[in-house]
């Protein structure tokens, strides 16, 4: 083989080892893209499932609160209700003492009127 021969082989060689490293490179680099975008998909459906997890647990704990105010809202009517019916029954109780004497003091007051002839 003449040195020009071998100077063509290996130039083709190296060209050929030349364009299978430039074929390399691009199918790396289009590998990291598609994984790139994989990653940013896998990334945004995280998102969306934490994102899903926390607002339900947000309702939730808005849920749990609503019903420990309601529940303690109805408790304190009913303490509210019960007092108010304990004081009236209180207040009855001494309107029923309180009615003889007042009925008798009213009587004396009106026989008194009659008997001055207030009429």
């Amino acid at each position: 083989m003449s040195e020009d021969k071998k100077n063509d082989h290996a130039f083709e060689a190296l060209q050929n080892i030349r364009d299978a490293e430039e074929k390399a490179r691009q199918i790396v680099q289009v590998a990291r893209e598609k994984e790139a975008v994989k990653i940013v998909q896998d990334a945004h459906e995280e998102a969306i499932k934490i994102k899903e997890q926390v607002l339900a647990q947000a309702r939730k704990k808005a849920k749990e609160k609503k019903i420990a105010i309601e529940q303690r809202a109805a408790k304190e009517a009913a303490d509210i209700r019960e007092r108010a019916q304990e004081e009236a029954a209180s207040l009855k109780k001494k309107a029923e003492k309180a009615m003889p004497g007042a009925v008798s003091r009213i009587s004396e007051e009106i026989k008194s009127f009659l008997d001055k002839g207030g009429l």
